[in-house]
């Protein structure tokens, strides 16, 4: 695993509590710069608290929820803790096991069209587009 450029629980006062409690009290950003970094430490905090809560109500612990979603507990960990950052497919792997986590509800789409040759469009369930 590459050293993230920075720790996300570095931004919380209470760093220890990171991904756990409810409320922590931020730091104020140093430089213009640094309130972005901030403002995903925070939203990484609120999610790793929902998917730790989630975790150990549906699989009893972290290490089975690791299990289940194909991910080292090592790794697990350290992002639930805010020592490595979190990446968009951590959040959707838990919502995949988890259910909803974030709170956004996606629109999803049917398939698009697609162009097939040069001048032809077929839609990808193999049915002639109109028109």
């Amino acid at each position: 695993m590459s050293t993230p450029r920075y720790r996300p629980r570095d931004y919380a006062f209470d760093d220890f509590t990171f991904g756990s409690s409810e409320a922590l009290h931020w730091k104020t950003p140093a430089y213009p710069g640094e309130a972005v970094l901030i403002r995903a430490a925070q939203l990484q905090h609120l999610y790793a608290t929902r998917i730790r809560r989630a975790a150990i109500l549906r699989f009893g612990s972290v290490r089975a929820y690791a299990a289940a979603v194909g991910d080292s507990v090592n790794r697990v960990s350290r992002v639930l803790r805010g020592t490595a950052v979190m990446r968009l497919e951590d959040i959707a792997r838990a919502e995949s096991v988890l259910g909803d986590i974030t709170g956004v509800e996606l629109k999803v789409l049917p398939p698009p069209t697609t162009w097939v040759g040069t001048n032809s469009l077929t839609r990808l369930d193999g049915r002639a587009a109109p028109g």
